[in-house]
């Protein structure tokens, strides 16, 4: 049974009442409509709805009309509805969060049209992968393209010219087919340990919308794993900015997490 069938039968306050009653203990047609105050063939009707529905099964006995719960269609509900138990586990909902977060880089930029230059952000992560693989997934354009982008959004462009002024370009796509860019350059290379370079998110006619100043070092903690420093210095901000500024930490912990899915799967396809 389709859950919208339940869905619509348990939509009405008496059937969702019947269902109540029915959870204690089956009942008859007359006991059910005596509990609710409706007459003896309101509760029939409903009860037929939900019979229709697959949620009640009704026994004959004698003159009497016994009904009882059917638990299948219950336990499908049930598991379909365990499924959003993220949601209420760990509030607030994202979106809350980054709209909270654009509603203060608003009022800031308000007052400072230049409110974010010189604004800092340091992210730290341990990845089960030897340097030279975080390396590679920094710097070639085609490991690049498998994480470098939040959630909800997929890379599909990239370019990497490592060497110092050499270009840095990623497309990011959204759901909807928005395309956001972010390009620039790199500006030092040290193979295997660090990298720097800077990138700018880009407007609708190709303008730099503010600069992101980024330092990245990849420092050995044992054969398999390596410690991640991302070092990130904004810099010429403008009003445009706002969104984008608001979503920076989580963009790139996001990011930084797709990353880390990517070198799991990747680890556990060489060891198959």
């Amino acid at each position: 049974m389709e859950k919208i069938t339940i869905l619509n039968a348990l939509a009405e306050p008496s059937r969702l009442r019947i269902v109540e009653l029915l959870r204690e203990r089956p009942r008859s047609v007359g006991e059910i409509s005596n509990l609710l105050g409706l007459r003896q063939p309101q509760a029939t009707k409903h009860l037929q709805t939900l019979e229709k529905a697959d949620l009640v099964l009704m026994y004959p006995l004698g003159q009497r009309r016994v009904y009882a719960l059917k638990a299948s269609p219950l336990e499908q509900l049930h598991s379909w509805i365990s499924t959003f138990e993220s949601n209420w586990l760990n509030p607030p909902h994202m979106l809350e969060e980054y709209v909270a977060r654009v509603q203060h880089e608003q009022a800031l930029a308000t007052k400072n049209s230049s409110w974010a230059d010189g604004r800092s952000v340091t992210i730290k992560r341990i990845f089960t992968a030897p340097r030279d693989v975080l390396w590679r997934y920094w710097t070639n354009a085609v490991d690049m393209k498998k994480w470098w982008s939040p959630d909800y959004l997929t890379a599909v462009y990239v370019e990497s010219d490592p060497t110092p002024g050499g270009v840095i370009r990623v497309d990011m796509q959204e759901p909807d087919n928005l395309i956001h860019t972010a390009a620039g350059h790199y500006t030092a290379l040290r193979a295997p340990e660090q990298l720097d370079f800077v990138m700018s998110p880009l407007g609708p006619k190709g303008e730099k919308v503010f600069e992101s100043h980024d330092s990245v070092s990849f420092k050995v903690v044992d054969e398999r794993t390596t410690e991640v420093t991302l070092h990130v210095r904004l810099a010429a901000s403008t009003a445009a900015a706002v969104t984008f500024i608001a979503g920076l930490e989580m963009g790139w912990n996001q990011t930084l997490d797709k990353l880390e899915r990517v070198l799991t799967a990747e680890g556990r396809e060489k060891n198959m």
